[in-house]
Parts: C-alpha cells; sequence; structure tokens
C-alpha cells in the first residue's frame, strides 16, 4: 500500500542516491537526490523555528490523505478538507507529531550533496539549520530534543533529552559539511549507519 507519509527518517536516502550516481555514474540519480534534499531541507525551511519534524504529510491528486490527527495508521487514507493557505505554499502539512529529536538524515545528505556537487547553497542550507539548533534546542547541559516545531515557546517545548546520535551524527555531518572536501573524503571514506568512517578498500585481499 501507498502512504504519504515522509519521515525524516527517510532524509538519508538522497545522500545515499547522490554516491551511488557518482560511483555507478547514474546522473539521473544525482537529479533525484537533488530534488529529494530539496524537501528534506523544506521540512526545517517552513517551520516557525526552522526545525525539522519528525514527518510531513501530503494529500494526492484527489485530495486524499492521512488526517493530521491520525497517529496510529499510516495506511487509513480518507478524504482531507481543502488545503490552507500553509499547505498551499509549504506542499505539505504537518501530522500529529511534529516534535524534533535532534535527528541527522537531512545534515547527512546535505553534506553529501555539497562534497558531491561544490554547490555552496547546500553549506548555505546547513547553515541555517544549525542556527536553529543552536537557538531553540541548545541548553546550559547540552541540546534537547523539542516537542513543536511550530512553536516558539521554547521554554515549554524542551524534552530534557538528547539522542546519542546527535553528537554521534548530526554534529559530525554538519562538521564535516564546512571542512575542506579532502577531510574524511567521500573518495576513501565510507559512513556507516552510525557515521563512523571506514576506509574503502581498493581491489582484492591476496591470499
Amino acid at each position: 500500500k501507498f502512504s504519504p507519509k515522509f519521515q525524516h527518517l527517510t532524509c538519508f536516502v538522497p545522500g545515499m542516491l547522490a554516491l551511488g550516481s557518482k560511483t555507478l555514474n547514474r546522473p539521473d540519480d544525482l537529479e533525484l537526490a537533488k530534488q529529494l534534499t530539496y524537501t528534506c531541507f523544506q521540512m526545517y525551511n517552513q517551520t516557525a523555528t526552522g526545525l525539522g519534524p519528525e514527518y510531513v504529510l501530503f494529500r494526492d491528486s484527489s485530495d486524499k490523505g492521512l488526517l493530521p490527527t491520525n497517529h496510529k495508521d499510516d495506511f487509513d487514507i480518507e478524504d482531507l478538507p481543502a488545503a490552507d493557505s500553509s499547505e498551499i505554499n509549504n506542499g505539505y502539512y504537518l501530522g500529529y507529531d511534529r516534535g524534533y529529536l535532534l535527528r541527522p538524515e537531512t545534515a547527512e545528505s546535505i553534506m553529501i550533496l555539497y562534497r558531491i556537487t561544490g554547490d555552496v547553497m547546500y553549506k548555505e542550507w546547513g547553515w541555517q539549520i544549525f542556527q536553529a539548533i543552536e537557538k531553540w534546542t541548545k541548553t546550559p547541559a547540552g541540546f534537547s530534543a523539542y516537542r513543536d516545531v511550530m512553536s516558539t515557546k521554547r521554554d515549554s517545548q524542551l524534552t530534557d533529552s538528547m539522542e546519542s546520535f546527535f553528537l554521534a551524527e548530526t554534529l559530525k555531518y554538519l562538521y564535516l559539511l564546512f571542512s575542506p572536501a579532502d577531510y574524511f573524503s567521500l573518495d576513501e571514506y565510507v559512513f556507516n549507519t552510525e557515521a563512523h568512517p571506514f576506509k574503502i578498500q581498493r581491489g582484492h585481499a591476496q591470499t
């Protein structure tokens, strides 16, 4: 079945496509990666805080989709009311969970797209996201997840929790975005799911 939910977790896909495009010489995959990265960035760019929610929702051409209050069944498609001005402007609408968990996937793809294309636009996107993280989630003891990315009442939105992947991945990818391209070059290293760099082994081992 089709679900019109686009999760923040999915935002690693454009980076994966871009790496595959470079490795396998598939230019169409790079164009798709650029478009998906744009969508992932807009999940941040269009909120009141500049932070990205756990997911966004889309309606199909017949005005069907998931109701914003639905938080149990990703495939319970229903008729939707007319789109409001926010949805028309953004191209998506927000669902039940508007929290930001300090996730790394968008930063990961932005870093990879910058390394592969050299387009400084990706640095600008990354800097904008970093500034939002600093403004809304930084605390004296660290950084906190945020309950509702559309709320600017900061103190009531901090959850007093910080996932380990924020240090291991989110900040690492943002750091790499602003580092020289030959620092852990994507031609020499591959990053695993938790952003640990592994040296690419060329050729076959001798027996």
